[in-house]
C-alpha cells in the first residue's frame, strides 16, 4: 500500500501511527478526550496496551487487551476485505 502514497504522505501517517501508538509520549499522559480517543483507537494495541499489561496497569488484565486487539483486527479486516471488493469489481473487465 506505500507504494501508491506519495513520500510526505507516507511520513505523515508514520508521525501519527507513532504519536497514537504511545511511542513519541504515553498515552496515559495525554488530556482528555485526546488520551480517550488515543486509547480507542487501534494504534495503542500496538505499544501502549502490552506495556499497561505488563506493568498491571490494564483495567481488564490480559483477557480485556486480547479482545481490544482482536476485536479491532477483525474491523480492519473486515474493511479491508470490503475495498478490495469494490475494487474488484471496478476493476476486472469481460470476466477476468
Amino acid at each position: 500500500m506505500m507504494g501508491c502514497l506519495s513520500e510526505s504522505t507516507a511520513s505523515m501517517l508514520m508521525v501519527v501511527s507513532m504519536f497514537f501508538s504511545g511511542m513519541i509520549m504515553p498515552l496515559v499522559v495525554m488530556p482528555g478526550w485526546l488520551g480517550a480517543l488515543a486509547r480507542a483507537l487501534p494504534w495503542s494495541a500496538t505499544l501502549q496496551v502490552p506495556i499497561d499489561v505488563l506493568l498491571g496497569r490494564h483495567s481488564g488484565g490480559f483477557a480485556s487487551a486480547l479482545e481490544f486487539q482482536v476485536l479491532w483486527a477483525l474491523i480492519l479486516l473486515g474493511l479491508g476485505r470490503a475495498v478490495t471488493g469494490a475494487a474488484r469489481r471496478k476493476t476486472v473487465v469481460q470476466g477476468g
